[in-house]
């Protein structure tokens, strides 16, 4: 494949600086595509959402053994409503929703989450051993927790077959607000089991758990992350630069070149911000504005960040060929230059490049276990893009064209 380019929005640069005995590692913030772990295929072009709750009670448990069930149940309300949220957990872009059921045909897929086993769990604490002279009594307290299951499947409407199925489990701790008064200590194990489910009924527990659900079913749902690409603020790479400057011209090259690289970033994510401002302003709507957006879209900017990154490439690649591999000094400036033309095509998703260059730095045998640590973290990225290829490398037959526009910003 080609070398592409990855949409990169909003790159930050911080000021966070991680010291080691001879190179510092400066850490830039992006946001990237995150890869799906599963696509699709073409046949399918509408879906239809549908969440559907447990029937049975929430469950109480007793440290992780089934005690007896709670009156009550997950359930639609006020402000839990299925429409809004199958709206927001299923939202799948390039596909066309369907409500009415009249309009469902062989092209369309189900893309259900069924809520399961709503449970809470009282965790006794209890002190094995203690001394009269500690004054401790009542040894034995209590913590309340929730947790349920969420199995997201793709369903196609053709022939009932599922496509694909996930479950995600979340769990979470019971805080007791101040207003409610408990005891916190008691006698035993026994003593301690039967106050907790009291106070059970008395707290809010539910309505946190199925808060947590909504959470769930949101815009960030798993099954949002596993069947298509989304963009990923979390990603950040780290580019070298060495200390003791002065003791050599190279170094100093170097260093100023990775930093007027970050620095040229800095200027093209300014325009990004721009321009998103634009976009969501009322000035957006006029032509002028509009004209601008389209000459400066993120995929333009996302040229401009290629390009930075094949001059990065020449100006390190010069330092590099005039470096003497034995000399010690020359030989920590060498890696350093593999190993930041490496990160800065693997930051645009050019994974056959990425690991040509960090092949090179794993062979100058210079920080030779972080050097490894990050070739496994490209090549575990390139293995992920794998499902949409064949053993040839060419895009496999039965991929859905809404993968097309994204796989064309990757090369492995």
């Amino acid at each position: 494949m080609k070398s592409s380019y990855i949409i990169v929005l909003l790159i930050l640069v911080t000021s966070l600086n991680v010291f080691s005995q001879k190179e510092k590692a400066k850490a830039v913030y992006a946001y990237t595509y995150s890869i799906p772990e599963w696509y699709i295929p073409k046949e399918y072009l509408n879906y239809y959402a549908k969440i559907n709750l447990p029937k049975d009670n929430v469950k109480v448990f007793v440290d992780g053994v089934y005690s007896s069930d709670l009156p009550d149940k997950i359930s639609f309300n006020t402000f839990f409503d299925e429409k809004l949220y199958t709206n927001t957990f299923s939202g799948i872009k390039g596909f066309t929703r369907f409500y009415d059921q009249a309009d469902f045909s062989d092209l369309t897929i189900q893309v259900v989450a069924n809520i399961m086993h709503p449970k809470i769990n009282i965790k006794t604490k209890g002190q094995r051993s203690y001394s009269k002279a500690s004054k401790v009594e009542k040894p034995f307290s209590y913590e309340l927790y929730f947790s349920y299951e969420i199995e997201f499947l793709i369903i196609s409407e053709k022939d009932k077959k599922v496509l694909y199925k996930h479950i995600a489990k979340n769990s979470g701790r019971y805080y007791f607000p101040q207003s409610i008064k408990r005891e916190v200590r008691f006698k035993d194990k026994k003593e301690t089991v039967k106050y907790a489910k009291k106070m059970i009924s008395k707290t809010d527990i539910v309505s946190v758990m199925l808060k947590s659900i909504m959470t769930a079913l949101g815009g960030k749902s798993e099954i949002r992350k596993k069947i298509q690409f989304l963009k990923n603020k979390n990603s950040f790479f780290y580019f070298y630069k060495l200390s003791k400057q002065k003791k050599h011209p190279l170094i100093k090259k170097m260093n100023d070149t990775i930093l007027k690289y970050i620095k040229d970033i800095k200027k093209r994510n300014e325009i990004e911000r721009k321009i998103i401002k634009e976009e969501n302003s009322a000035l957006f709507k006029t032509k002028k504005n509009k004209k601008k957006y389209q000459l400066l879209s993120s995929l333009e900017l996302s040229k401009e960040y290629h390009t930075l990154v094949l001059k990065l490439e020449k100006d390190l690649n010069n330092i590099y060929s005039n470096l003497d591999l034995k000399d010690k000094v020359e030989k920590r400036i060498a890696w350093a230059c593999m190993i930041n033309i490496a990160e800065a095509f693997y930051s645009i998703g050019d994974f056959k490049t990425a690991l040509k260059y960090s092949d090179k730095a794993k062979l100058i045998d210079y920080k030779t276990k972080k050097t490894e640590a990050f070739r496994t973290s490209i090549i575990r990225k390139r293995n992920k893009l794998n499902i949409f290829y064949t053993a040839d490398g060419k895009i496999k037959k039965d991929v859905n064209f809404i993968y097309l526009r994204y796989l064309k910003h990757f090369s492995i």
